[in-house]
């Protein structure tokens, strides 16, 4: 299924004088539009789940994430020869690849499948943000590093490991934190200090897989509750295609099989008849969901190895400088 394929006329071995728009009832353009919509974007979600992934296996390509946080160059890197530089450049772009997706799929909920939003939104986006520091956190930082900053910090011991120090996060220059997240900063770092008496530094590697993992939790729980709209439009287009076989084009050429809906000047809207968009769903499910198993084990492997301090929201910290 690709909704974003397109014909230039000169290149294929058909007369445009054959072209021509199927004969349709305004309910049956309609019918076929909110098909094209979902689809496309169903197509879409999954490319940019599938960027995400690259994004950390890029990450993973270049280095060797530990989870005491040292980073183990794996390949020599022809742009930058920095790690430093190197893995906050990987870092942003993760975060931001994940953000992308997370945001994508709530502007289409909310302008397209508006009657799941408000329930997708309280059940899923707004839970996952409200439960998991790590995830709220991390997509902070892209607006931080949006803003200039680099996210990833050195260890203050140790130049081969690399952490989110908060005290320079909440310090930066020329960036104003929202109020909650800095006073959850501030809490976080009175709590390693009176604790550990140590640097607030949060963990590189375990916040970015608790990142991962909810992004992908985000990611199957849209699959899921999109699953009956997608099947009531696909049975409405079958329904559609059975009565009217006549509006399928027939040819012998790259255009067979397409159902030409819509015209803008001169561009011509089409989508396949044979596309199987239930099947794709589903495949889409199943590959996320087998991803998300293997990071949720990952996960837990870093989380047997550490030591977790309870979070407690605060008001901002009297840690600040003067």
């Amino acid at each position: 299924m690709n909704t974003e394929s397109h014909f230039y006329l000169e290149h294929l071995s058909i007369n445009a004088e054959q072209l021509c728009l199927a004969d349709l009832e305004a309910d049956e353009v309609a019918t076929i539009w909110e098909y094209v919509v979902i689809t496309k974007h169903l197509q879409r979600m999954d490319h940019l789940f599938r960027i995400f992934l690259f994004q950390k296996e890029n990450m993973l390509y270049h280095y060797a994430l530990q989870s005491s946080d040292k980073l183990k160059p794996k390949s020599s890197l022809a742009l930058e020869s920095n790690d430093y530089l190197a893995i906050n450049a990987l870092v942003i772009s993760f975060i931001s690849s994940g953000k992308t997706l997370i945001e994508s799929i709530e502007c289409f909920l909310k302008e397209d499948v508006s009657e799941l939003y408000q329930e997708f939104k309280d059940n899923h986006l707004s839970k996952v943000f409200d439960t998991n520091f790590p995830y709220r956190f991390l997509l902070r930082l892209r607006n931080f590093a949006q803003h200039g900053h680099l996210p990833v910090s050195t260890n203050t011991f140790d130049d081969n490991k690399y952490c989110f120090n908060l005290e320079r996060i909440l310090w930066a220059p020329h960036f104003k934190h929202k109020a909650t997240m800095e006073g959850e900063m501030s809490a976080l770092a009175e709590e390693i200090y009176e604790k550990h008496s140590d640097y607030p530094h949060i963990t590189l590697t375990t916040s970015l897989a608790e990142f991962s993992v909810a992004i992908m939790q985000i990611y199957i729980a849209f699959l899921k509750n999109i699953r009956e709209v997608l099947h009531d439009s696909t049975d409405k287009i079958e329904s559609l295609l059975s009565k009217r076989p006549d509006i399928i084009h027939k040819s012998f050429d790259e255009l067979n099989g397409y159902v030409f809906y819509d015209q803008v000047d001169d561009t011509m809207h089409m989508f396949h008849s044979q596309d199987k968009p239930k099947k794709v769903l589903a495949e889409n499910k199943n590959f996320a969901s087998e991803k998300l198993r293997h990071e949720e084990s990952e996960l837990q492997k870093m989380r047997a190895s550490f030591c977790f301090i309870e979070l407690k929201k605060q008001s901002p910290s009297p840690l600040a400088p003067e």
